[in-house]
């Protein structure tokens, strides 16, 4: 069936594709940065925050869809493109983060986060196969819109409070050096786990959102990426703004 948008569809559509583009971008430039130091911890996580945005993948590849053939993902589609590719995802962030933190607790964490992954993969595809509702349907804030059911919400929730929680304990590594740089760069992890997360816990409709604040949504998420990306490499011009704005 051909479905047509409203302003408020391509807003949210729009954005969502913002959303993915802007991960990607920050993602290959970190990959890039691997290349020319050969850092494996920057592969990892460059990868990885591609990955992460998985959930928000389906949103732009059906505004994308709609815009040029006038029909959105079904239901099935939506939900199988958003979770498949979850266990790679968060076994790639631990895989990055754990060479930074948590070293002594590397092959814990990457084997629990694997395997409960893959089981809430199976347990998700075979849903979407037998009865999908059992996982979420398409929501009444426009053509983009998910609502997950409960257990759904629970799951992604915890993975969203996980990335929070080791993005914040790697930004508060920097911010006990004596260097104020890398202090910044620490402050700008820590924003960017939050923001990434604020925009999780908003998607994944732990709160009843209206329509018009899904933009908002997503632009919290578009900041995240942006955040963490200054986390790792203030741009020189990031650098200039503040230490000058501090020596005023």
């Amino acid at each position: 069936m051909v479905v047509e948008f409203t302003i408020l569809d391509f807003l949210n559509g729009f954005f969502s594709f913002l959303t993915i583009l802007t991960a990607l971008i920050v993602g290959l430039i970190i990959i890039k940065r691997y290349l020319e130091h050969k850092t494996n911890v920057l592969l990892f996580i460059g990868l990885a925050w591609m990955a992460l945005y998985q959930p928000w993948w389906p949103s732009a590849f059906s505004f994308l869809s709609v815009l040029f053939t006038g029909t959105r993902f079904p239901i099935q589609i939506y939900l199988f493109v958003g979770n498949f590719f979850i266990p790679v995802s968060i076994t790639l962030w631990f895989l990055g983060v754990t060479n930074l933190i948590l070293q002594n607790k590397k092959k814990i964490l990457i084997s629990f986060y694997l395997i409960l992954s893959i089981i809430a993969t199976i347990l998700i595809i075979y849903f979407i196969f037998t009865n999908y509702q059992v996982i979420g349907m398409y929501g009444t804030g426009g053509l983009f819109d998910v609502e997950f059911e409960t257990s759904m919400v629970l799951y992604l929730l915890f993975l969203n409070a996980t990335i929070a929680i080791t993005g914040i304990m790697m930004g508060r590594e920097s911010l006990s050096s004596n260097d104020p740089e890398i202090k910044m760069k620490g402050k700008f992890l820590i924003l960017g786990s939050l923001f990434y997360t604020l925009g999780g816990l908003l998607d994944v409709g732990l709160l009843n959102l209206i329509p018009e604040a899904l933009v908002i949504t997503r632009t919290i998420l578009i900041l995240g990426s942006i955040f963490f990306y200054f986390g790792l490499f203030l741009p020189k011009f990031v650098k200039k703004l503040i230490f000058r704005k501090k020596n005023l």
